[in-house]
């Protein structure tokens, strides 16, 4: 059986510096690195436990061919949700679901970023009883 030590997410993105701005600005992720070069532009986030988030953009003055993800959520586990909200809420990100618990013992929100990706944060809270 295969046991990941961490996991590194990767997508295409339609443009670069918006998509920088609101994953390192708007969602706050931790800037690790970024690379320019004549074929792609990329970016990684660290998200803890060996884990990555990057994606990749067209080189300069070029349109990007590779197709962004669909079909696809991505979910963020965060220490504390409502806060996040806040700021997201504030910074002007497309909330497409308001904050609420879930019944499996989820607090959530979704916003979608530029591309259309849904995105979900959320932190554990105590699972509710099922009468």
């Amino acid at each position: 059986m295969m046991q990941p030590k961490g996991l590194n997410f990767t997508f295409f993105v339609k443009d670069f510096d918006k998509s920088l701005t609101f994953y390192r600005d708007v969602l706050g992720l931790r800037y690790k690195t970024e690379w320019r070069s004549q074929y792609s532009r990329g970016v990684i986030f660290d998200i803890g436990n060996d884990g990555e988030f990057q994606f990749y953009g067209p080189p300069e003055g070029k349109t990007q061919t590779e197709a962004s993800p669909a079909g696809v959520k991505i979910a963020f586990l965060v220490d504390d949700v409502d806060a996040h909200y806040t700021r997201i809420k504030a910074a002007g990100a497309e909330i497409v679901e308001e904050i609420n618990d879930k019944p499996w013992g989820d607090r959530s929100f979704g916003i979608k970023d530029p591309d259309g990706l849904i995105l979900y944060i959320y932190s554990k809270i105590a699972e509710k009883e099922t009468p």
